[in-house]
């Protein structure tokens, strides 16, 4: 096996062409950077530790030990608080959070408890969750719960206010 190094300068490009694997070191160690498998993975490593892998079936994402593995997605082109939404990992429980930046700092969007409960949140609220016996909705004020059909369609509401009165709606 053998590596060849092409730099065209006439393209300005340079090109490293291996029949194995490849790996990138930090200066004078045995710690990696990047590493690449011949037909296989490309791996990248921050401060030591492997961070972000590639697979057949997409990418891994780890965090360090102990720590949480966080994702981080901007859409266009994360100018905006708006634009930008964080899934974590957490280290020390088994849950997986789904935030966003739109007010100015991360808020709370989904909680996905490991064997347990879904919380969703509205403005950094929790509304509604899941638990052993069914569901829970909670607001300070009235709650209507719409029942829809799949086209869309307001089928009834249920409706609860402030006072304890429970009631049905015909939309």
């Amino acid at each position: 096996s053998h590596s060849i190094l092409d730099h065209s300068q006439s393209a300005g490009s340079m090109k490293l062409y291996s029949n194995g694997n490849f790996a990138f070191f930090k200066h004078n160690t045995t710690e990696y950077m990047a590493r690449f498998v011949k037909d296989g993975a490309c791996e990248l490593y921050h401060n030591g530790t492997n961070t972000l892998i590639t697979t057949g079936q997409g990418i891994i994402v780890k965090g360090p030990q102990d720590t949480e593995a966080n994702l981080f997605l901007y859409a266009d082109e994360g100018d905006d608080g708006s634009d930008k939404w964080q899934i974590t990992a957490r280290a020390d429980s088994s849950e997986l959070w789904i935030r966003n930046l739109a007010s100015g700092s991360w808020e709370d969007s989904i909680i996905v408890k490991g064997n347990g409960a879904v919380e969703l949140f509205y403005d950094n609220s929790k509304k509604f969750w899941t638990n052993a016996s069914g569901i829970t909705v909670q607001d300070d004020g009235d709650i209507q719960i719409r029942l829809q059909s799949d086209g869309g369609n307001t089928r009834g509401s249920v409706y609860a206010d402030t006072n304890d009165y429970i009631g049905f709606l015909d939309d």
